[in-house]
């Protein structure tokens, strides 16, 4: 049986390098008067901030060296979810314009404005509700730093993570289809409203 994984998975790395298709959400973060209250923490849970994150994860070193060159970029900051383990969750603010490198797309959100970059929860312990409990720790810290607005992308399968950005009053920019065929890439957009995508 492993060895039908292991030949399904490399078979499908290579479909990949002919042909592959995503979907994402581009979402955008306006500054909020009366933003909602952050969801609680699991208990024994607390929340890291910038040098804080060199914790690191109990068992991801993959991941541990991908938080020591963010930390030495300026230009992000990061939060995390921290228990008595090590960290749980990381995820990361950028000031000013983005380039993805997964997509290829460039993320303006136009002067004084940041990007909501990736998140990352240590596979064993998901299904805490980090990700939903601190998007408005997030907000709350780009507000602090002056960042607005403030845009993102979302997978389009990620149904948890697109219930939390629309609890959190996130507004729905376009929906990019994006296809690449030996190494050519091209992108569409479509306008898209939150009823449209069928979350509950």
């Amino acid at each position: 049986m492993r060895l039908l994984a292991a030949l399904r998975w490399r078979g499908l790395g290579l479909a990949r390098r002919f042909y592959e298709r995503q979907e994402w959400l581009r979402i955008r973060h306006e500054p909020r008067a009366d933003p909602p209250p952050a969801p609680p923490l699991p208990a024994g849970c607390r929340v890291l901030q910038g040098e804080e994150l060199r914790l690191g994860y109990r068992r991801h070193a993959a991941r541990n060296r991908r938080i020591e060159q963010r930390l030495a970029d300026a230009r992000q900051l990061g939060l995390g979810v921290a228990d008595a383990d090590g960290l749980l969750y990381d995820t990361w603010l950028w000031r000013g314009s983005y380039d993805e490198p997964n997509t290829g797309l460039h993320l303006d959100p136009g002067p004084g404005g940041g990007v909501l970059l990736d998140s990352w929860t240590d596979p064993e312990r998901r299904g805490l509700g980090l990700h939903g409990a601190m998007l408005a720790r997030r907000l709350a810290a780009a507000a602090g730093l002056g960042l607005a607005p403030l845009d993102g992308l979302v997978h389009a399968r990620n149904r948890p993570a697109l219930r939390a950005q629309r609890a959190a009053g996130a507004r729905l920019l376009e929906r990019l289809v994006i296809r690449r065929v030996l190494g050519w890439r091209w992108t569409r957009s479509f306008k898209v409203e939150w009823h449209e995508l069928d979350l509950d």
